[in-house]
């Protein structure tokens, strides 16, 4: 299992001006805590916040694991999504946004990427081409697929990609399609997430920053490495980006360990409780954040799970409610699991209607193994015991 995880830290600093200075949001430390609170300023080495009392705190920006303002990033400003503007995702989760052009290799797309100039594009390093407001992150396609416009999809191997996108099917003639009657492109090239920085704009482009300045209004000065994006620098290190009018949206930091989400681990399945025989599947909701994806899992009623927990995880949070009813009543269980045997309770929280939420913050003891989700009716019985485990993550060391 994979230890490198996407590690969100967004602030969203669109604002109506410079004399708005501080933006509402929920900051995650490496503690796994998430507060809510006002972020007043970052720089490379402090993220400043005003929290809830008026107090203020200076967060070290290696003790940040996340940070999301209440006001979300769009994917494009309105009209984009007609005018033959596309963005195009990589494997390494950089975005650009701009218009396909005409490349003389069928390998290599060429993009005319805004704010930075002409890209060249291996399709072996494109994971994603597709139309402003598409879904931000989908799972990684099993073999190349075209979706048209009309609904339609086709699949098979993808030989060119420009003002057309030519498809070689499983069987049949090779098929052309022009580009503006394409939704999606998606091709069967992996997620490769690498350390470094990731900077969003609100109009969806994202790159990895080599340097940041974001001022009071949002706008931002950005550099970026050109190699990795197929740009011409001059012999330079670093391009710079032009923004125009676009405005910071996020940024987000990739390492080795951090924070895992649990919703993104194999769900294990579920054992009944309660002297029950059976018990519907749990269901892992999608994040609708763009930048921090920490989906929620929801068990529709009494279940036990056990997950397999990654080397060098050290510790678990996770916020839990149900919806309060006259019946609902029922108690949850976070157990960790030693080598040899050995439980640990992380907590457990009774769920009511005079209590309908509670949070679990924990280290795990040395070397755990599992992790053990248990939900048990209460008194009375399985009636309304369907539990959201929101925002389940894990500190990996």
């Amino acid at each position: 299992m994979p230890r490198r995880r996407l590690i969100p830290v967004l602030m969203a600093l669109g604002l109506a001006g410079a004399s708005r200075a501080e933006f509402d949001a929920r900051v995650m430390t490496d503690d796994l805590a998430i507060r809510h609170t006002r972020i007043v300023e970052l720089n490379d080495t402090t993220l400043t916040v005003r929290h809830l009392d008026g107090s203020t705190e200076r967060i070290p920006t290696e003790r940040l694991s996340a940070a999301v303002a209440t006001e979300q990033a769009r994917p494009a400003l309105p009209g984009e999504a007609s005018s033959g503007v596309v963005f195009v995702e990589l494997t390494d989760g950089q975005r650009l946004l701009g218009t396909l052009g005409v490349s003389d290799d069928p390998n290599t797309i060429v993009l005319e990427a805004r704010g930075l100039g002409r890209a060249r594009l291996p399709l072996e390093r494109v994971r994603r081409v597709a139309r402003p407001g598409a879904a931000w992150r989908v799972a990684d396609e099993p073999t190349d697929a075209v979706l048209l416009t009309n609904g339609d999809r086709l699949t098979g191997f993808v030989a060119s990609l420009g003002s057309a996108v030519t498809i070689e099917p499983d069987a049949g003639p090779n098929i052309t399609v022009p580009m503006d009657r394409v939704a999606e492109v998606r091709l069967a090239n992996p997620s490769e997430p690498s350390p470094g920085t990731l900077v969003g704009d609100d109009r969806g482009v994202v790159l990895r920053a080599q340097s940041l300045r974001v001022a009071s209004d949002g706008a931002m000065t950005l550099t970026t490495r050109p190699a990795p994006l197929g740009l011409e620098s001059g012999g330079e290190d670093t391009v710079a980006y032009n923004p125009g009018r676009a405005r910071f949206a996020g940024l987000s930091v990739s390492r080795d360990g951090g924070v895992v989400a649990l919703g993104t681990l194999d769900l294990p399945p579920v054992t009944p409780t309660g002297g029950r025989r059976w018990t519907p599947d749990p269901v892992v909701l999608d994040a609708s954040d763009p930048f921090l994806a920490l989906p929620a899992l929801h068990l529709p009623a009494p279940g036990e799970l056990v997950y397999p927990l990654p080397p060098g995880a050290d510790r678990f949070a996770c916020d839990l409610s149900v919806r309060p009813g006259v019946w609902t009543d029922c108690v949850v269980r976070i157990e960790a699991i030693a080598p040899d045997g050995t439980r640990t309770t992380l907590g457990t929280p009774r769920l009511n209607r005079d209590n309908d939420g509670a949070a679990i913050e924990s280290d795990l003891p040395a070397r755990a193994v599992s992790l053990v989700i248990t939900v048990d009716p209460g008194e009375h019985g399985a009636v309304q015991d369907a539990v959201t485990i929101g925002q389940p993550r894990l500190r990996v060391r």
